[in-house]
């Protein structure tokens, strides 16, 4: 999967509209779970004339797919802590302190 994926990534740096390239991508983006990316790369093969009704059709049901898994995805940003650590940390410190003061620390 890394091998095609690399290969995807290639051609379309060369040509940027290669319509198999960028419906392969955006197929491997959505299996692995980066439904926004797939989602542009679909966006942007759907603007190009596909090679069949069948790719055309096919790219139409990916992108959907995309879209919804997109939609319902919770997106954070890189180096964020996990949600609600920091309540957890704080109480951890209370917890602490309260055994600390009737000497079970």
């Amino acid at each position: 999967m890394a091998e095609l994926r690399a290969e995807c990534e290639a051609r379309l740096a060369e040509a940027p509209d290669d319509y198999p390239a960028l419906v392969t991508l955006g197929e491997l983006k959505l299996r692995v779970g980066l439904a926004g990316e797939a989602r542009e790369l679909l966006q942007h093969a759907s603007m190009l004339r596909p090679p069949s009704w069948a790719a055309y059709q096919r790219t139409s049901a990916l992108l959907r797919r995309a879209e919804l898994h997109a939609e319902h995805a919770f997106p954070r940003p890189g180096g964020a802590g996990l949600p609600g650590w920091g309540a957890v940390k704080i109480g951890t410190r209370k917890l602490i302190a309260l055994a600390a003061r009737r000497g079970t620390a």
